[in-house]
């Protein structure tokens, strides 16, 4: 049975919570300004409103959206954190995305314009991506606020495996796309294959932090947790959701209920050393 993140993952000590910094409330402004972009701009749409129209209200929309949002995200300390703490964020930030799919697939079953689905599916992307952005950014600020303790081990993360999970999904997504653009559904073409470029690049981007620079993610063993630090994103596993740390020949294995992570020992530089240093930290708890 999966652990509950909610569970295993340490508690936000309230006195040090504080106003969200300028690059949250940047970034929340962008996730509301593209939902309430989407919903203004699909409804201009709906209501038979020119083309014309509905462009020139998007600045507007935007501009009410980033302040508004700003403003909103600065009157709750700790906003960042709080939302970090939470399970599959990401996912959660997407949901307001979903009425925007429905209503990009309603040209096939009813007379709703062209013009209006392409509202819909920029809608879905620029929310989808916003809120990536904002669950992004929020997860970094969690992990920083329960690991602000000197880290016992950490090591560079040279992964054991070649195959990347985004480059398999990436592919797959545009062999959907593929055939449904051989089946003449052109909106399906370009979700899948807008989605599947989006995984293409961000597992060409993975496998360029195997490359010895600045960007190679890391590993980093604090007294919450595990500190996964890709550059951009961070994630933190509890020990609870640690079943286990294993030496192979070739490997250094962090057992995880459903993935494990799998490190080359030939980059670790005492990789005995540091998975007994694992194993005592998971075995505390």
């Amino acid at each position: 049975m999966f652990p509950n993140r909610q569970q295993c993952a340490p508690r936000l000590e309230r006195s040090g919570l504080e106003v969200p910094d300028i690059g949250f409330r940047f970034g929340f402004g962008a996730y509301v300004a593209a939902i309430l972009t989407a919903t203004v701009t699909a409804a201009a749409g709906l209501a038979g409103v020119t083309g014309t129209t509905v462009l020139a209200l998007a600045p507007g929309t935007v501009t009410v959206g980033v302040i508004g949002g700003g403003i909103l995200a600065g009157q709750y300390h700790g906003l960042a954190e709080r939302l970090g703490r939470r399970r599959w964020l990401g996912v959660q930030c997407s949901l307001p995305a979903l009425p925007f799919v429905g209503l990009a697939l309603t040209p096939f079953v009813t007379n709703v314009g062209a013009s209006v689905a392409g509202v819909a599916i920029l809608g879905v992307i620029g929310i989808v991506l916003a809120g990536l952005l904002v669950a992004a950014m929020a997860t970094n600020r969690y992990v920083d606020a329960v690991t602000s303790d000197e880290p016992a081990v950490a090591w560079t993360w040279a992964k054991a495996g070649v195959l990347r999970r985004e480059l398999v999904i990436g592919v797959g997504f545009l062999l959907v796309g593929l055939g449904s653009f051989y089946s003449g559904d052109r909106t399906f073409t370009v979700l899948w294959g807008g989605h599947g470029l989006f995984w293409l690049v961000a597992g060409y981007s993975s496998s360029l932090f195997d490359a010895d620079s600045v960007s190679t993610p890391t590993l980093a063993a604090h007294e919450a947790g595990l500190v996964v630090d890709r550059g951009f994103t961070k994630r933190l596993l509890p020990w609870e959701a640690i079943t286990g740390v294993e030496i192979t020949a070739d490997e250094l294995v962090i057992e995880r209920d459903w993935r494990s992570l799998r490190c080359r020992r030939d980059a670790i530089d005492d990789s005995e050393s540091v998975a007994a240093t694992l194993e005592g930290l998971r075995t505390e708890r």
